[in-house]
């Protein structure tokens, strides 16, 4: 008489789906990644159109390519994939700061472009290394007293900030740096802090980087101590 082996009907049936899922996955895992560059617009137009027809295939019959990136492409990315990618060659073509801040204004319209934010992104990361690599750094110094009185008749752009920052009461917490303008959004960084100098007296440190014909560095530097 023979011994028949015990069968894990519930565990051979979960290896099972874990084979056809991993099985799928792997078909499908090249498709996921070249969609990642479509997003970024990494790829030309020849790629992106191969891409299109290569994911259509029939074959590929994958139930996210279908219900998701299928509907993406042909919704969102299709009708404007050319100016996607004429936008990165532009940012990519350009060390201007005042160019990209032109770039970045006109995407902020386009609310047909699917990675408008991944591009204002890109953008303010190369603003910032571009500053950081090419404008003079200052450390100057303000006394704290009056100097709200002060900025507000000398200087409305840097009082706005400062009103923005801090909700239009003025009161900086000691030795705690404050970020009033990033080189990604603006023409120039600038961050400030509250130093205690003794005897009671206290004074603003503030820390620019832009060019020398601002307003606010003309500001500061006439007011430094």
């Amino acid at each position: 008489m023979s011994q028949g082996f015990t069968l894990n009907v519930e565990l051979e049936s979960t290896k099972e789906i874990v084979n056809v899922i991993s099985a799928e996955f792997e078909g499908l895992l090249p498709l996921l990644k070249t969609f990642e560059k479509v997003k970024k617009g990494k790829l030309s137009r020849a790629e992106f159109d191969d891409f299109v027809i290569n994911i259509k295939d029939d074959r590929k019959n994958f139930l996210i390519t279908k219900k998701e990136i299928i509907a993406t492409l042909e919704q969102d990315y299709i009708p404007v994939y050319n100016e996607i990618t004429s936008f990165n060659e532009r940012i990519d073509g350009t060390n201007n700061i005042q160019k990209l801040t032109k770039i970045k204004d006109e995407l902020s319209n386009r609310y047909d472009i699917p990675n408008r934010q991944f591009l204002a992104d890109l953008i303010e990361k190369k603003r910032r290394k571009i500053g950081s690599e090419s404008l003079p750094k200052h450390t100057l110094k303000i006394p704290f007293e009056n100097f709200m009185e002060l900025v507000s008749k000398d200087c409305p752009s840097l009082c706005d900030i400062i009103k923005i920052k801090f909700n239009y009461k003025f009161d900086p917490a000691f030795l705690k740096t404050e970020i009033l303008a990033d080189l990604g959004e603006s023409e120039f960084s600038l961050t400030m802090e509250k130093l205690n100098e003794g005897s009671g007296k206290y004074s603003l440190r503030f820390i620019y980087q832009g060019k020398e014909d601002n307003p606010v560095y003309k500001f500061l530097s006439t007011n430094n101590v």
